[in-house]
């Protein structure tokens, strides 16, 4: 009986020279539910948040003013769900110090940790 052998899936990261410095680029994982439904849920939010906008625009509740704040909240938070379905995550190395990116283009924050900070950092096996 022989032995099959399984090829490996290909690697998700990427290595790229971006000025100088080496980057290590992992898109994000999708979840093809969450980026299909929450366009669709952002449009009646939106629809709502208009409606209640007008609203407060004639009538001036304190209500309908606490209440939006509430919804742009929500408003952004789905946004970001949204955006971390296609962003990725850059991991580089810029005189001693490690720094992560996450996120899509301007849509993204990042963390910069002092390098002597770092200990025990080791590669694991998948």
């Amino acid at each position: 009986m022989g032995s099959r052998y399984v090829e490996p899936r290909r690697a998700r990261h990427s290595i790229v020279m971006v000025d100088g410095v080496e980057r290590v680029v992992v898109p994000m994982r999708r979840n093809w539910f969450v980026a299909l439904f929450i366009p669709v849920w952002l449009a009646g939010w939106t629809a709502g948040g208009i409606g209640a906008m007008w609203q407060f625009a004639k009538t001036g509740e304190p209500f309908l003013a606490f209440w939006l704040l509430g919804w742009a909240l929500g408003w952004i938070f789905a946004l970001s769900m949204l955006v971390g379905q296609f962003g990725r995550e850059t991991l580089a190395v810029r005189l001693g110090d490690l720094e992560v990116r996450r996120g899509l283009g301007p849509l993204s924050r990042r963390w910069l940790y002092r390098g002597s900070a770092i200990t025990r950092l080791a590669a694991c096996e998948p």
